[in-house]
């Protein structure tokens, strides 16, 4: 890679593509937002409603159980290839962190 800022251990594609994520991507609401058809697109994906997708994105919160289709999914939608199981936890060791304010 060309630029320092995204230079890691791993020079790949892969980590390339995890470090875009991860900058692109800083909540779980933003993981929903941008999920290739939104609410019902991410809904489809992990196997919920769209309702429940919404209320998710809306609470910006995703349950734990929802993960592993997300990391499985996230590989085969365009621009979500960076997104793991220990980039969610820390999406949520975060949002544990903040204050009640920025959780709603």
């Amino acid at each position: 890679m060309n630029n320092p800022a995204l230079a890691t251990h791993d020079d790949t594609a892969e980590a390339a593509a995890r470090i875009t994520v991860e900058h692109r991507v800083v909540d779980f609401r933003g993981i929903i937002s941008a999920w290739p058809g939104g609410d019902a697109g991410f809904a489809n994906a992990v196997g919920t409603t769209a309702n429940n997708a919404k209320t998710m994105r809306q609470r910006n919160s995703i349950p734990p159980r929802y993960w592993p289709a997300i990391v499985q999914h996230a590989g085969e939608a365009e621009g979500f290839s960076g997104i793991t199981l220990p980039f969610l936890q820390s999406l949520q060791d975060r949002r544990a962190g903040a204050s009640p304010e920025a959780r709603s």
